[in-house]
């Protein structure tokens, strides 16, 4: 009781507040320090930015220089399968016993390999016949080591299916695109990577001659090979 009483003629007692557990001197060094700190946080940030810009810069050209190389290949790998087309061509001539039969050309996209359809098969049908199927293990042997891409391409005339037309129902589109399908299983089959060989088939659509001849027709009747020298490039 005498201790309360004691406290009670002392008065309130005031406890000291947050703000006065440090000086104002105290206070402000910490401010300084802390606007130091995300002084130099600032400073590292923008050297971050600045070493990101330039090894984005280095990427870039990293890229371009690849892209050139890569086409650099393909050119190469492109000369190189010139010579082996133009000999395999003659080569093909001297079995056929005639001239025409085969030919190699530059298309639109690049090297195209032209073979007349009764190279490879009979009258109507979508079957490589033997001595086709020897020709195409020819040209498979080729084609293997260079890298580079195909799209074999059914092509007909513009007379309707009459031979196996209960086979082809859908007409020349649908032959022209077994045909091509034939043509692709069996280069596959004599070793070229599946996943270098695309199918089209166009049936009568893209006449490389006029319809109104024999002659004409004739030539429309192919397969050809084509050189797929873009990446994802699926049309010509």
């Amino acid at each position: 009781m005498r201790l309360l009483a004691l406290l009670l003629l002392a008065g309130p007692v005031l406890l000291p507040s947050c703000a006065q557990l440090y000086s104002e001197e105290q206070v402000a060094k910490k401010e300084a320090a802390w606007q130091s700190s995300s002084e130099a946080l600032k400073r590292y940030q923008a050297e971050l930015e600045g070493e990101n810009a330039f090894l984005s810069g280095q990427v870039d050209q990293l890229k371009i220089a690849l892209n050139k190389q890569a086409a650099v290949n393909a050119l190469e790998a492109v000369a190189v399968l010139d010579q082996d087309f133009e000999a395999l061509r003659k080569q093909i001539e001297g079995i056929v016993g005639r001239t025409g039969d085969v030919q190699y050309l530059m298309g639109p996209d690049g090297p195209v390999l032209r073979i007349s359809d009764h190279v490879l098969f009979g009258s109507g049908s979508a079957t490589v016949s033997k001595d086709g199927a020897v020709l195409l293990g020819k040209l498979a042997g080729s084609l293997m080591e260079n890298g580079l891409a195909f799209r074999v391409e059914g092509h007909t005339d513009n007379q309707q299916v009459k031979v196996q037309a209960k086979q082809f129902p859908r007409g020349n589109l649908q032959l022209s695109a077994s045909r091509a399908i034939e043509v692709a299983a069996v280069l596959i089959e004599k070793g070229l990577p599946a996943e270098r060989v695309a199918v089209a088939g166009y049936g009568e659509w893209r006449p490389v001659s006029e319809n109104s001849t024999a002659e004409g027709r004739a030539r429309n009747r192919r397969v050809e090979i084509a050189v797929i020298t873009a990446a994802g490039s699926d049309g010509r």
